[in-house]
């Protein structure tokens, strides 16, 4: 139900939509184990715990928040994705990321996935 409500949302901004998993378990294989459980992501980010890719960009840092630290938690976020082709090289740059929603803890999460208005006390 939240992947349908997220897909929503980017329709409406005009955006793509992609589910990304991260994992903060120190084994990228017991990572990827516990990500299974929740269905299918378009990208994974698994090992090394607090000091993954994942967890810098989505938990700690890249996206200015103030539940640093707070798992499990759903985010709903925006970023520019500039496209330039070339003939030999595509290149592409990722700027402006901001937060749309952010769901920590399991009765917000259960809240996101079960009750239609929840993007709306939570969005900005």
């Amino acid at each position: 139900m939240s992947k349908l409500k997220a897909l929503e949302i980017a329709k409406e901004h005009n955006a793509n939509f992609a589910t990304i998993g991260v994992g903060i378990s120190w084994s990228a294989r017991k990572g990827f184990s516990h990500l299974e459980k929740f269905g299918t992501f378009d990208e994974i980010m698994v090992g090394r715990s607090w000091f993954n890719t994942g967890a810098r960009i989505y938990i700690h840092t890249d996206i200015p928040t103030d539940t640093k630290g707070s798992v499990p938690q759903i985010l709903l976020a925006f970023r520019n994705v500039l496209y330039e082709s070339r003939p030999i090289k595509n290149k592409y740059k990722i700027s402006n990321k901001t937060e749309y929603a952010r769901f920590k803890g399991l009765d917000e999460i259960k809240q996101f996935v079960f009750q239609s208005d929840s993007l709306k006390y939570k969005s900005n």
